[in-house]
């Protein structure tokens, strides 16, 4: 389920900064494009994840993450692609993974919480067989 969300994500984006997506090229603005979405992904996902979103290599990513320092100083409207992606996955994504980490908790505390409670009247049903 979150690669859906984290390809819907991808379309939201390129739609948002007007750019058709083509994986499969080298021109500077799909590069530009795809290297900002990847590095605003890392912090969510791993490069392996993020390399089959866009049919590449996890080299690819790790690259695009490696120079993403340098492109935001020297390569004009990185940073403002960037920090679209940035505020995207921020929004959809990461909110999203902490919800489902908070679920996952209260799931685990509610079955330690009836493991508990099972534990309180097995002594109890001891305690009065003694």
């Amino acid at each position: 389920m979150l690669i859906e969300q984290v390809k819907q994500v991808v379309d939201d984006y390129y739609d948002s900064i007007g750019v058709e997506p083509n994986y499969n090229t080298r021109k500077a603005e799909q590069a530009q494009s795809r290297a900002a979405i990847m590095c605003a992904l890392r912090d969510t996902l791993s490069a392996t994840a993020i390399a089959k979103i866009f049919g590449k290599h996890h080299a690819t990513v790790l690259h695009h993450k490696k120079s993403h320092e340098a492109n935001i100083s020297c390569w004009e409207g990185y940073n403002h692609k960037y920090e679209i992606a940035r505020s995207m996955v921020n929004v959809n994504l990461r909110s999203k993974t902490v919800q489902s980490q908070i679920n996952r908790i209260e799931s685990e505390i509610q079955r330690l919480n009836e493991s508990a409670e099972k534990l309180k009247n097995s002594i109890k049903l001891i305690s009065e067989n003694e």
